[in-house]
C-alpha cells in the first residue's frame, strides 16, 4: 500500500497531506515487509496479519533498513 515509503524519498509536502493513522501505518509498514513482529494483538499486529505479503519473523529489523527507509521513517516520525 505503502511501498513507496522504501524505494524513494518522501518529501514533508505529500506528508503534510496524509492524517496521522496513514503516516502510522506507513511507518510501520516499513518494518512490517521486513517481517518485524509487532505486539500481539495490538493495532499493527492485527492489521498487518491481514495482509497476505506479511510474515512475522524478526524481533528487530533496524540492521534491514535501506538509507532511504531510514529518511522516509525519520521525517514520518516528525511529521505524525
Amino acid at each position: 500500500m505503502y511501498n513507496q515509503a522504501s524505494s524513494r524519498k518522501l518529501n514533508i509536502e505529500e506528508l503534510n497531506k496524509m492524517d496521522s493513522k496513514s503516516l502510522k501505518l506507513m511507518r510501520n509498514e516499513i518494518f512490517a515487509r521486513y517481517g518485524y513482529i509487532f505486539k500481539k494483538g495490538g493495532e499493527m499486529d492485527t492489521y498487518f496479519r491481514k495482509q497476505k505479503w506479511y510474515r512475522p519473523e524478526h524481533k528487530k529489523v533496524e540492521q534491514f533498513l535501506t538509507e532511504i527507509e531510514r529518511y522516509n521513517i525519520e521525517l514520518i516520525i516528525h511529521n505524525e
